[in-house]
């Protein structure tokens, strides 16, 4: 097809890794509560300390969004 651009096997499977279901081990599955526990931990922490603002809402974004990132890691890269 014209206009698209070719991909690289490597980039294929790269590709096939990201979204494919990887079921947990139970090794994975501990570090992912883990994970949880010590953000729940910190959006607490900021939650207590910063005013209800925007930057607060951002702050408690950005810990789900580290969480996600780090299961996502974990998920895909063992």
């Amino acid at each position: 097809m014209s206009g698209l651009n070719a991909i690289t096997d490597a980039e294929r499977a790269e590709l096939a890794n990201l979204f494919t279901y990887h079921a947990p081990t139970e090794l994975q599955v501990n570090k992912y509560q883990e994970l949880r526990d010590r953000a729940h931990e910190f959006a607490l922490l900021v939650a207590q300390n910063v005013p209800a603002s925007e930057e607060r809402r951002q702050a408690l974004f950005a810990i789900r969004a580290a969480v996600m990132w780090a299961n996502a890691g974990i998920a895909c890269r063992e």
